[in-house]
């Protein structure tokens, strides 16, 4: 970056001693802006990196204006030191406007919130503290250094001759250009306005999102089995995914975790090769996969990109929240109407519901006064059901210098069906062994598996992917709108995860540009 500005710089000023005046803001300028990142607690990152690159291009501005007014006083017939003086106190107020507007121009993105405002806000601070210490910079040592380097010379060679030249003609047409425009006020306002308002709509046609997803070398593919489900039969559909996983080229392993979070859920971790020893993109394979992974029978399984700004591995972009203090079930319901409206959507994909009100469980009614004639207690009832189906350590025994946890527990073949409950032994008061059948009556029924909240509301998490071609932005504007045909007026909707932060991203990026502009003004 410095290189190329000092090429930049010495093929206008076409003088060495003139080209060196401008570049010494550059150090200068990067070390005042390390004294603010110490002083702010930054750390040298990419961010702040970017910030020096930018930063390299912008410190030199003003001392190229002080510059170039002085040496005007110089070729004029003044001394340097003149010139110095008098150029410097011409342009003083002009180059603290220039300073300050840079500097607030960057200043505001550290206002922004969320992940975004968190990321920017070391660029911002630091490309605005390198501009203000050029700004100082171009009014103290700028002058001083012109005053004993500057020189008029009498006679330029070639080069600097045609380049003369071509700067006068561009001047020229430049001033002439400038006059018509002058003379036609109205209409190059009107051009103005409608280069303006087409920004606006130009804005509003072009899809948005929070970070577009990047070729990251991993797809996580999210394994969803019905309510209920054994890890055993999540696992063998995994074991599924993973074989369908394995016939792609492009896949150099696979990593599995079964019954995470729950139960009936699991994430396979899919590693692609390096980008090097392959010609697609994460992209198209995850596209590929979608189709084959959803013609799984038994679960719902897809594949998805990782987000691009460290959120988890496994969350889905797609998060809208429906609140209200009505029912779960009347929530349940609106849910579902709102997933059946929009499962024609091309941009959204593998759309479901947190709220699961169909977990199968067993209800188990104690007769307690037959219990109480026998001696035994509910909760000893409790204890041996919880010991024989779930699984008790009683002890643990050394066998050559190891350890081993001995488990109380029901055969598995013994323990498959809700029978089989009525099938375990009770000890009585009396030290007879009496069956369970005796003592209690086995119902099978559903419940939810969780209810959950939502800034203190009953809530459910409508989430979903985003298939390529299309951003994130587009796709909750589309899912927003057939919410709101759906759920009345006693609830609303909220966002969470990258859905989240990508509309609060956006709803501080208008912010940030009007502070911006009124920091300028």
């Amino acid at each position: 970056s410095v290189i190329l500005v000092a090429f930049v710089v010495f093929f206008f000023l076409r003088t060495a001693r003139a080209t060196v005046i401008p570049l010494v803001t550059i150090p200068i300028s990067l070390i005042g802006a390390f004294a603010i990142m110490l002083a702010l607690g930054f750390s040298i990152n990419t961010l702040t990196l970017l910030a020096m690159v930018l930063a390299i291009g912008l410190v030199v501005d003003d001392a190229i204006v002080m510059l170039e007014n002085i040496f005007r006083h110089i070729e004029e017939g003044k001394k340097p030191i003149e010139a110095a003086l008098i150029g410097a106190k011409e342009i003083t107020f002009a180059v603290l406007a220039m300073t300050i507007t840079l500097a607030t121009v960057y200043a505001p993105i550290s206002f922004m919130e969320g992940r975004t405002g968190r990321l920017f806000t070391e660029f911002a601070l630091t490309l605005a503290g390198a501009v203000i210490v050029s700004g100082f910079v171009a009014l103290t040592l700028t002058p001083m250094m012109c005053s004993r380097l500057l020189r008029k010379k009498e006679k330029h060679n070639a080069f600097y001759r045609f380049s003369e030249n071509t700067l006068s003609a561009l001047t020229e047409g430049y001033r002439r250009t400038l006059g018509r425009a002058l003379r036609l006020r109205f209409f190059v306002l009107l051009v103005a306005l409608g280069v303006a308002a087409a920004g606006g709509i130009l804005f509003t046609l072009i899809p948005s999102e929070l970070a577009p997803t990047e070729d990251r070398g991993t797809i996580v593919a999210i394994v969803s089995a019905p309510e209920g489900a054994s890890i055993d039969y999540t696992d063998r559909y995994v074991r599924e995914v993973e074989a369908l996983v394995g016939k792609v080229p492009e896949v150099d392993r696979i990593f599995a975790v079964v019954g995470f979070p729950q139960v009936s859920n699991a994430r396979t971790f899919i590693r692609m090769v390096d980008w090097e020893n392959r010609h697609r993109k994460q992209q198209a394979i995850t596209s590929e996969l979608m189709p084959q992974m959803r013609n799984i029978p038994g679960v719902m399984a897809f594949p998805t990109n990782p987000p691009s700004l460290g959120q988890r591995a496994g969350s889905k972009p797609v998060q809208m929240v429906i609140l209200s203090t009505s029912s779960y079930a009347d929530i349940d319901g609106w849910a579902q109407q709102i997933i059946d409206k929009v499962s024609g959507y091309p941009g959204l994909s593998a759309l479901e519901s947190d709220l699961k009100l169909n977990k199968p469980q067993l209800k188990v009614d104690v007769n307690r006064d037959k219990a109480a004639d026998l001696g035994i207690d509910a909760a000893t009832l409790g204890r041996t059901m919880e010991t024989m189906l779930g699984g008790r350590q009683v002890t643990r025994f050394k066998r050559e210098e190891k350890q081993y946890d001995v488990m109380l527990q029901v055969a598995g073949v013994d323990r498959q069906n809700p029978d089989d409950i009525t099938n375990i032994y009770v000890r009585s008061g009396a030290g007879e062994m009496i069956p369970m059948s005796n003592l209690v009556t086995v119902r099978e029924s559903v419940a939810p598996r969780e209810l959950n909240h939502f800034n203190k509301l009953r809530a459910v998490t409508i989430t979903g992917n985003v298939n390529d071609g299309f951003a994130l932005g587009e796709a909750l504007d589309y899912l927003e709108a057939a919410a709101k045909d759906v759920i009345p007026a006693t609830a609303h909707i909220d966002y969470n995860g990258v859905s989240r932060e990508f509309k609060q991203s956006s709803a501080s990026l208008y912010v940030t540009i009007l502070l911006a502009l009124g920091f300028i003004y």
